[in-house]
């Protein structure tokens, strides 16, 4: 606890963070792990990318990692939370929102790692690739994604207007 935001505690300025985590506040222990910062960069990266099987091989290389890691079973959990606070952290940089879904209500109900892993892969890491991708595209080729599709739904018996009218824009 603490009164004032310009108070240095311990040597950490809470003024200068706006995230302070608990494996970076407390001792290390002997024989312990520690958080894998690179895998933490390395999976922002990949997101930022857009490259999906790179995320999801870093994802496998961090699972295993904590697995055979040692640690005990609450700092599995934040070692987690912390990974899948790192994969929502690129689309909220970038300003772009992902969804209504509470992630980590979902989360929170997962215990074994295989079940966390295909949530990472499934509930996260695509939805949030193709959000990304989604956003990034420009409106011109939003509207003609839509074109194709509807001239493929329709076999190309379509007009013009018909078109136009189902994508929402003036024939012209």
């Amino acid at each position: 606890e603490y009164s004032n935001r310009d108070e240095n505690i311990e040597g950490i300025s809470m003024e200068d963070s706006s995230v302070t985590y608990y494996g970076d506040l407390i001792g290390h222990s002997p024989g312990g792990s520690d958080y894998n910062l690179v895998l933490d960069a390395a999976i922002k990266e990949a997101i930022d990318s857009g490259d999906q099987k790179r995320a999801f091989a870093i994802t496998n290389e961090f699972m295993k990692e904590v697995n055979k890691s040692g640690v005990v079973l609450y700092e599995q959990h934040y070692y987690f939370h912390r990974f899948l606070l790192a994969i929502l952290s690129v689309p909220a940089d970038a300003g772009i929102p992902i969804g209504d879904e509470d992630l980590f209500l979902q989360f929170n109900q997962l215990y074994d790692s295989r079940s966390i892993k295909m949530f990472y892969e499934t509930k996260v890491i695509v939805p949030v690739i193709n959000r990304m991708n989604q956003f990034r595209k420009s409106s011109s080729e939003m509207v003609m994604d839509k074109i194709t599709e509807l001239v493929e739904k329709n076999g190309g018996d379509l007009t013009l207007s018909e078109c136009a009218e189902k994508v929402g824009c003036h024939p012209s």
